[in-house]
């Protein structure tokens, strides 16, 4: 697996998981 296609996976997560509680 790529370092920076899970980086992209978790960052794409938490700003869903931000916009979400917002």
């Amino acid at each position: 697996m790529d370092i920076r296609k899970i980086k992209k996976l978790i960052e794409l997560v938490e700003e869903s998981g931000i916009s979400e509680l917002e």
